[in-house]
């Protein structure tokens, strides 16, 4: 019986647009050029989602074909901003401000417990539809959803570099 490989996604778009900003350009606030000498880019990426394997936990014999359910779609946005400033002959410093997953968008990357999914869906469901909804079942471990399940949240970062 064929099913989809582990890593059949059939969709993925990846849009990176950099916009280098010189002296007197970029957008303006009255006079003021908002991103005078920067750097600004986003890096845009979507995906269709990747199969797994269904379990239940309803104690069934039946085994869930291969691969037969697929995760939710991706979406995710990073976004780096740099800008260098002139020290001296040949040293110059820069300013790198980083925000990955912009818009702090759930997706998952991986099963939760036993290959559920959608535990984190609506936020608040423990189990898959038509498998126990018993918050305990099976004791806190597959009550708890696993964090390690979801792509991180929006993270932050600024930093300083010298170059010579």
């Amino acid at each position: 019986m064929e099913f989809p490989a582990d890593w059949d996604q059939r969709h993925r778009v990846v849009l990176n647009l950099d916009f280098h900003y010189g002296a007197g350009e970029g957008p303006k606030l009255g006079n003021l050029p908002l991103l005078e000498n920067w750097n600004v880019n986003f890096l845009a990426q979507y995906g269709t989602g990747m199969p797994y394997t269904p379990q239940t936990l309803t104690g069934s014999n039946l085994v869930p074909l291969t691969n037969s359910k697929r995760y939710p779609e991706i979406f995710n946005v990073d976004m780096r901003m740099r800008r260098f400033f002139n020290l001296t002959s040949g040293v110059r410093a820069g300013l790198i401000f980083e925000v990955q997953n912009l818009f702090n968008r759930l997706n998952p990357i991986g099963p939760d417990e036993g290959g559920i999914v959608d535990a984190y869906r609506d936020l608040i469901g423990f189990s898959n539809a038509g498998t126990s909804r018993t918050r305990n079942y099976g004791g806190f471990a597959n009550a708890a959803p696993n964090p390690a399940a979801w792509q991180n949240g929006r993270i932050i970062r600024v930093g300083f570099t010298t170059e010579f």
